[in-house]
Parts: C-alpha cells; sequence; structure tokens
C-alpha cells in the first residue's frame, strides 16, 4: 500500500498543492523556501498522531488547514489544523491514530541522517528499529554475578539495557584479571625468597635450656668461690691482701673466659628465634596469597564463562533479525565484520533499505530531508538503491531551480 494522491492547503508555504506522486522515487527538487520542506512536513503530519505543536505547521494568516492523502487502497486519512492544534481523521475509522500505527512504522527511518551520525547515535537509531530483548531471567542464569540488586528475573532488557550488564560483566572481568596479575606476581617473587620451611626445626630448644642451667651452675660456683676467698682474705686480710687480689683476679678471668662464650652463644639463639618467628609469619603470608590467587582464578573462570553465555544470548537477540552480516561490537555497528563507516556505499544502502523495511507496515513510504548533504556519489547511489526496492520514497533536495520541481 502506498500514497495516491497528496492534497495540501494553507500548510508552511504551501497555499494549495495537489500531488499524484510516483510509485517510487519521488525528488523534490528547489531553491530553499520553495516548498519542499512543506511538502515533506506535511506527509509526516498527516501520518502522525493529534498535536497541539502541529498549530506552527499552519500557515502565516490562515486561520485553518489541511493534509489529505488517499491511499492505493481507497482509504483517505485527513489532517486538519487550526491554532489550537490538530485532528486527525480516517473516514470509517474510529481511532485513526491506532490505524496508523497499524499501516505505518518505518517513515522515520532517514538514510541520510544515518550515513551522517556519529558512531553512538547511528546505534541508537539502530536500536530503535529492532525490537530485540532479553529476560532478566537469561541474565541472571548466564552471569550470576549480576545479583537481584541490577536486574530483577522478570525484567525484560532492550539491547541497550543488555549491553550496560554485559559492560559492567566485563570491566568486573577486567579488574579481577588486574588483580589476580599482581597477586600472581607478588606470590612469585615471594616464592623465589622465601626460606626452606626445615629451618623451623633447627632451633634445639633443649641445648638452649642445658646452656641456661650451665651459667647459672657456674655463677653459683663463683658466688662460693668468692665468698670463701673473701673469708680467708678477712683471716689473713694483711699478710696475703695481694695475694688472694690475684686469686681473685684470676677466678674473674677464668670465669669470664667460661661464661662469655655461653652469653655469645644465648644472645644468637634468641636472635634466631626472633627470626623464625619472622619466617613463620611470611610462610603464613605466602599461603594466604596462594588461597588469594586461587580465588581470584576461580572468580576471573567465572567471569569467562558468564562472557561465553552473555555471547549466546547476544547471538540468540539477533539470530531472526533478517539483516545479514549485522553485528554490533563495543558500541559500534559492524557490517559483514567492518566498522559501518568503512563499508563501500553499496553495501551501507542496501543495510540501510533492509533496515527501513523492516519495521514498516504496510505502508511502503519513507521521507528524507536534505540529501544535498551527500557527496553527488553516495547521492547518486541513494537514488539507485531506492529504485531496486518496492518503497515510495519522498526527498528533498537544494537546487538552483527558481520553481518547485517534482521528478518521479
Amino acid at each position: 500500500m502506498k500514497i495516491a494522491l497528496i492534497k495540501i492547503s494553507n500548510i508552511l508555504g504551501i497555499d494549495e498543492r495537489r500531488l499524484i506522486p510516483g510509485d517510487k522515487l519521488n525528488l523534490v527538487k528547489g531553491q530553499n523556501g520553495k516548498g519542499k520542506s512543506s511538502i515533506i512536513k506535511s506527509i509526516q503530519a498527516a501520518l502522525s498522531g493529534q498535536s497541539v505543536k502541529e498549530a506552527t505547521l499552519l500557515r502565516n494568516g490562515a486561520e485553518s488547514g489541511e493534509v489529505v492523502l488517499e491511499l492505493t487502497d481507497g482509504t483517505v486519512i485527513s489532517k486538519r489544523i487550526t491554532n489550537d492544534g490538530s485532528k486527525l481523521s480516517i473516514k470509517g475509522e474510529r481511532k485513526p491514530a491506532e490505524y496508523i500505527s497499524n499501516i505505518l512504522d518505518g517513515i522515520a527511518f532517514n538514510p541520510v541522517q544515518f550515513l551522517l551520525e556519529t558512531d553512538e547515535n547511528r546505534l541508537k537509531i539502530l536500536l530503535q528499529h529492532l525490537k530485540v530483548q532479553v529476560s532478566g531471567d537469561e541474565l541472571l542464569e548466564a552471569a550470576p554475578m549480576l545479583n537481584e540488586d541490577d536486574v530483577q528475573q522478570d525484567d525484560v532488557l532492550n539491547f541497550a539495557g543488555y549491553s550496560q550488564k554485559r559492560k559492567w560483566v566485563y570491566d568486573e572481568r577486567t579488574a579481577t584479571n588486574r588483580i589476580l596479575k599482581e597477586k600472581r606476581a607478588s606470590l612469585n617473587q615471594m616464592l623465589i625468597n622465601a626460606p626452606d620451611e626445615s629451618v623451623l626445626t633447627q632451633l634445639d630448644e633443649a641445648s638452649l635450656e642445658e646452656l641456661e642451667k650451665k651459667k647459672e651452675s657456674l655463677s653459683a660456683k663463683k658466688e662460693f668461690h668468692l665468698n670463701g676467698i673473701l673469708q680467708e682474705r678477712q683471716k689473713e686480710i694483711d699478710a696475703v691482701n695481694a695475694k688472694y687480689d690475684k686469686m681473685k683476679e684470676d677466678l674473674l678471668t677464668a670465669f669470664n673466659k667460661k661464661v662469655e662464650p655461653i652469653t655469645a652463644k644465648i644472645a644468637e639463639l634468641r636472635l634466631q628465634q626472633q627470626n623464625l618467628g619472622a619466617i613463620k609469619q611470611q610462610l603464613e603470608f605466602i599461603a594466604t596469597m596462594q588461597k588469594d590467587v586461587e580465588r581470584f582464578e576461580n572468580r576471573s573462570f567465572d567471569l569467562d564463562k558468564a562472557l561465553d553465555k552473555l555471547e549466546v544470548i547476544y547471538l540468540n537477540m539477533f539470530k531472526d533479525i533478517p539483516i545479514d552480516g549485522l553485528t554490533i561490537n563495543e558500541g559500534i555497528i559492524h557490517i559483514d565484520g567492518v566498522r559501518f563507516q568503512h563499508v563501500n556505499t553499496a553495501r551501507q544502502l542496501e543495510f540501510m533499505m533492509q533496515l527501513a523495511k523492516l519495521r514498516m507496515g504496510e505502508l511502503k513510504v519513507m521521507v528524507v530531508d536534505g540529501i544535498e548533504v551527500l557527496d553527488p556519489g553516495k547521492r547518486n547511489s541513494l537514488l539507485s538503491e531506492i529504485q531496486k526496492q518496492d518503497l515510495q520514497v519522498f526527498l528533498t533536495q537544494v537546487t538552483d531551480d527558481e520553481q518547485l520541481v517534482i521528478e518521479n
């Protein structure tokens, strides 16, 4: 079904106009201000609902205006516009807006805009035309680390929502792998410098205790002999004072000679005891680090598995869409594995026509404003591609023509 007749009165720059459009291409050309956009906006107004804002379409000085479209099946669509807004009517239809929505879905798609948009906006336009959905239950099954605070089981997410959740899982895996790498490196360095656990058994506690006792015994003997000498000295203090002083000195020298190595050994063993405590702490820390590495390895594995399952969901979301070669990688449209902006013009146009027809209803109509922004090569390719399609397309192009020209 297409448009067989267009009648416009008092809309924008048009006083009265009656057009019989061609079955496919309708190129409206002329200088600015000659009414090209008036025709396009009139068609768009007739094929939309009612709106107060549409009062702005009324021709200056006119109290009312009207757009009438006669379709090839005999249906007549009328949009009357006054200063208060607009009213849509279709003979025999009590709900004209519902009728329009049933026969028309793709008129808003503009291939010129699609070609010139950024990657981000191009993806938004694509997603508006693709009804791809995934349930929250599917996402939670694929990626259980998405808890119910993020996704509810009865949620229905569009592609943008799916992409947001997949990005969270991807970023989480990236962060996990970064921490895992750091911990692995730290663990490996620790293992290189780690002491042998056998050193823990090298300290002979019995030997330390025996030396302590030996020192105490020698000290006791020292006190005993010293007291004896002092007693003897007291008896013969005047006669043998020098002799006993010498004996005392010899005794102390002998004592120190025997005790000093024992004291040094005790100090050495005490230090070894402290070092062994530090070694135990180091080995315990290494064991903890090994557990951390194992935990992050398991986390990384779970995230890898979740991303694989999310990839399956992604493929299932697009498997029923009859557009060959379409993929979306990191928010950028790819055709046949090539970024959209690098695909040749013919393939770009073929894809856009497929996209336009995908959501089009019974009324095979599309409007495109301002094709003069395309370079001559792309413009001619677009017109050629339209001729191949079973679509009725209305396009505008700014030219030097003083009068409005409509080419079919």
